[in-house]
């Protein structure tokens, strides 16, 4: 049986793919699909401890991205007016926070650390307010891991770092997800 002729099959340029594709698989694709997959297991952590800890028409607080998964996983209700939970996470006085969250009978208060504070952008445009008051728009991992990409200490800022928060109660804590709870 005699070897397929290497023209036949295109030679070399059927490799450069192939090892085009497998370098990409390798060092691309496979660790950012496992640190998205990481990010849910841990998110779910705090959604399945909404479901098992707090009461069945509990209302959470949380960033529209949690949304769909508080409801569906925990089965808790969230507040869905984008502005509301904007203004709950820019403002720096816990009692404006604490008043936010019980008008819309908000008992609880989801975030996840560190992809929310890339969402303080959008809270702060939500809320009417200038961003680059809140965090640079050159956001990094090392500026959000050292905290030094705050500009302003608002509550959203305290709770995606797992701070102790006047009038809140730090319930859930995965070094990702972090619930709070408020006190009444």
């Amino acid at each position: 049986m005699s070897s397929p002729d290497v023209q036949l099959y295109g030679g070399l340029w059927y490799v450069f793919p192939l090892v085009v594709f497998l370098f990409l698989t390798i060092f691309l694709i496979i660790p950012f699909a496992g640190w998205r997959l990481y990010n849910w297991i841990k998110d779910k952590e705090g959604y399945k401890w909404l479901a098992n800890n707090t009461e069945n028409n509990a209302i959470v607080l949380t960033p529209l991205d949690h949304v769909n998964s508080v409801e569906e996983v925990s089965h808790r209700n969230t507040v869905m007016k984008e502005a509301p939970v904007a203004n709950f996470f820019i403002v720096e006085n816990e009692t404006e926070s604490i008043e936010i969250a019980r008008e819309y009978n908000a008992a609880y208060v989801l975030v996840a650390y560190p992809s929310d504070v890339y969402k303080l952008e959008v809270m702060a445009l939500a809320a009417g307010r200038n961003p680059e008051d809140y965090v640079p728009s050159n956001l990094t991992i090392e500026g959000i891991e050292s905290r030094s990409i705050v500009k302003k200490e608002t509550i959203g800022i305290k709770m995606i770092y797992g701070d102790e928060i006047d009038g809140f109660e730090k319930v859930f804590d995965n070094k990702r997800t972090r619930i709070y709870k408020l006190e009444f």
